[in-house]
């Protein structure tokens, strides 16, 4: 998978050159030099090439920079180049279980490897990204760019961490995610939502039981409020779609925020008895839910579907799922993306309903699991739940350079041992790897 390039370890100096007033801006350039936009656009087909692409323009600009690996110009082909191997790593977690032994056991080691270099050019893509910010005074349009693109970071960050197991650290680094996406595209949008649904994912993954040696020893405690956790971020997933699809009408979008369902003012009688409040919860933010999805059926833009058929033969599911493809292909731009909308918030209302489910499923698939590793079998990995998995785009792009963790300096590039002495280190635990879209 990596040349000699990424398993030689970078040289290292002792005076680090300082970043200057202008080195900063070589980080915008390399985002629409040619070469940058080629290779991301290999993303959607060919993980392996832009991999070799990313490699050759990372040789070209570390010559061009005198050999300063924190130079900011190499900022957005770490970030490319990590991101890469993520997905390499992600696509390879869900294939797993169809493979032999032998083909097992190699493509595990390949993983921890490729989880490895990308948690290192991840890292000096966040550890540059952050000198930016903290040490340049940048224009409002510019600094918007850069601090989504340090979103972008800590999500993926995230999501190597969840492939790890480590889902208190993924929870975190989402919420970085959450945090700048807010400040500048605010609530309603696709990507806030995918920060929830990160964080859902995450915390059903820790009611489960699932994670590193520390987080799988939680109290039943615990895990009911992880459970709680979830529902919530579900809830407000729901809400940012709803809110995309008002505003598409020009209504409101924070209307979702004030409906109330029958049940709220006997919310504090369940606080005494644990299963009862995570009952009540589970109802209040499914009916709020259904409220909110009632109203967006009154909106202009809403296509009711055809009705569904009664039974179960196939002929007549068939039928309903062409008059469903016609409906479709009928619908305006608007009336589509109203719809994505209404079917995403549709998902979440499932997921909110289905929490408990979903942690049985997960805490029973986690048992398998150890009983076939105590066995010498694979259970296999990649458990499903909800409406897929968590969205990490691959649209933009951050900056690079070194990372200082428990006394041992890396660089991007895969070129030094991840220290053992943090959580964002590559263990060989490998569990579900959320799928990145762009």
């Amino acid at each position: 998978m990596l040349d000699e390039l990424t398993n030689k370890p970078t040289e290292r100096t002792t005076n680090k050159p300082q970043m200057t007033n202008v080195d900063h801006l070589g980080y915008f350039a390399t985002k629409v030099s040619d070469g940058y936009v080629t290779a991301k656009s290999l993303l959607d087909t060919n993980l392996d090439e832009t991999l070799n692409v990313v490699e050759g323009l990372l040789r070209s600009a570390i010559e061009s920079s005198n050999n300063d690996p924190l130079h900011p110009s190499l900022g957005p082909l770490y970030y490319l180049y990590g991101t890469t191997l993520l997905y390499i790593v992600e696509e390879t977690t869900e294939t797993t279980g169809m493979m032999g032994p032998e083909d097992q056991q190699a493509a595990a080691e390949d993983s921890e490897s490729d989880k490895e270099a990308a948690w290192e050019n991840l890292e000096s893509a966040r550890t540059i990204i952050e000198k930016i910010v903290d040490e340049h005074e940048l224009k409002d349009e510019l600094k918007k760019m850069i601090e989504l693109d340090l979103a972008l970071v800590y999500s993926r960050l995230g999501d190597l961490n969840k492939a790890n197991g480590h889902f208190k650290d993924c929870i975190l680094d989402y919420k970085k995610t959450l945090k700048l996406r807010m400040k500048h595209m605010g609530k309603y949008c696709q990507k806030t939502s995918d920060a929830y649904y990160s964080m859902a994912t995450a915390f059903t993954n820790l009611a489960a039981g699932e994670g590193d040696s520390e987080e799988s020893k939680s109290t039943e405690a615990e895990k009911k409020a992880w459970n709680l956790d979830s529902i919530r971020q579900y809830y407000e997933c729901g809400l940012c779609f709803s809110g995309m699809a008002a505003e598409m009408v020009k209504e409101d979008p924070s209307f979702g925020k004030i409906i109330k369902d029958d049940d709220d003012d006997d919310d504090d009688d369940d606080d005494d008895d644990e299963d009862e409040e995570t009952t009540a919860n589970v109802d209040s933010h499914a009916s709020r839910l259904m409220s909110v999805k009632k109203q967006l059926e009154s909106f202009s833009l809403y296509v009711a579907p055809p009705p569904r058929p009664e039974t179960e033969d196939e002929a007549a599911k068939s039928a309903w799922d062409e008059q469903v493809k016609k409906q479709k292909e009928g619908m305006t731009d608007e009336q589509d993306q109203f719809m994505f909308c209404y079917e995403m918030l549709e998902e979440m209302i499932e997921c909110v309903e289905s929490a408990d489910k979903n942690m049985e499923v997960l805490h029973k698939a986690k048992q398998n699991k150890e009983k076939a590793e105590e066995e010498g079998t694979s259970a296999g990995d990649g458990t499903t739940i909800g409406f897929g998995s968590s969205a990490a785009e691959a649209g933009s792009s951050v900056g690079g350079g070194a990372s200082v963790e428990g006394g041992q300096t890396t660089f991007g590039f895969g070129s030094a041992a991840a220290p053992t002495t943090t959580a964002t280190t590559a263990p060989t635990a490998t569990t579900t790897a959320t799928t990145a879209t762009t």
